[in-house]
């Protein structure tokens, strides 16, 4: 096993006023097809970068990438918590 009582059961933690953010993070790692899109599985990557925008007003995929490094690290049941500090400052 691994550091969380199951896979998922990850903290986040609280990087001032982000506990909405946070619970929102929690609901939407929850969706399988969604964390399957953006995290990929231990047997595919994720199938999103072929859908990522190049318009000039775009992020270039910085805020769906890093969506995925969180929710693969929340998954990867080596972290009791994660500190979501750059998904933070991508929002804002």
């Amino acid at each position: 096993g691994g550091v969380c009582v199951r896979p998922g059961a990850c903290g986040l933690h609280n990087l001032g006023n982000t506990c909405f953010m946070n619970a929102t993070l929690q609901c939407l790692s929850n969706s399988g097809a969604l964390r399957s899109f953006f995290a990929g599985s231990p047997e595919a990557p994720p199938p999103f970068p072929t859908d990522l925008s190049s318009s000039p007003l775009s992020m270039n995929g910085r805020l769906a990438r890093e969506f995925g490094r969180l929710l693969a690290q929340m998954w990867s049941n080596s972290h009791e918590s994660c500190v979501p500090t750059e998904l933070k400052s991508l929002i804002g």
